[in-house]
């Protein structure tokens, strides 16, 4: 990669900071109050020199950066609204990433899906939290499971059995939702993956 100055540095360590830290990229304008820079345009410049020499990917989305030489740390999709055919980690499905420590994560099929409601909240799930989903493992009973039901998203305990699968809320003003195993449910029904963390922003 090319040689950066030492302003394009700065930015570059601002940016590592604040994702270590915080554990997300920081906005256009949090790095204008870190840098003291008062126009956005000239962050805007160094996060572009710093894509082109190959230090950060930026996309279009807020807090869209990615450093791609940030060892020990991966930053993970977070899965927003699902959109109907498409696979969970689609573009169409994404809201940005989080930077996460590697001893954490341990493996690649994991994503962040943001809770909306309470129905989680005596599991120590509530409103506006971020649950790491690991994909592709073996998910047992008593499991937390993040489950695509239609074209939404859900979380729930997971009680299978021979003829049907109940999800079951940890708050008594929900009901449980039952599938049977039958093939019209099989085509609205997916298990994405087990809950393996929360992750909270106070």
């Amino acid at each position: 990669m090319q040689l950066l100055t030492d302003r394009q540095k700065k930015v570059l360590e601002t940016i590592k900071e604040h994702m270590t830290k915080m554990g997300r990229p920081p906005s256009i304008q949090e790095l204008c109050q870190k840098l003291k820079i008062k126009s956005t345009y000239g962050v805007a410049k160094h996060l572009q020199a710093l894509d082109k020499k190959g230090y950060i990917k930026k996309s279009h989305r807020a807090r869209g950066i990615q450093i791609t030489d940030f060892q020990g740390i991966r930053p993970v999709p977070v899965v927003g609204e699902i959109t109907a055919g498409k696979p969970i980690l689609a573009e169409e499905n994404m809201q940005g990433t989080i930077a996460m420590d590697e001893k954490i994560i341990r493996c690649e099929n994991t994503f962040f899906l943001k809770v909306k409601g309470t129905s989680m909240k005596n599991a120590g799930i509530n409103n506006g939290d971020y649950v790491l989903i690991r994909q592709h493992v073996e998910v047992k009973e008593k499991d937390i499971v993040a489950v695509l039901i239609g074209n939404k998203a859900t979380i729930k305990y997971f009680y299978p059995k021979e003829n049907e699968i109940t999800l079951k809320p940890a708050n008594p003003r929900f009901k449980p939702i039952i599938f049977k195993n039958e093939e019209e449910n099989e085509k609205e029904f997916k298990i994405l993956g087990k809950v393996i963390a929360v992750l909270r922003v106070m």
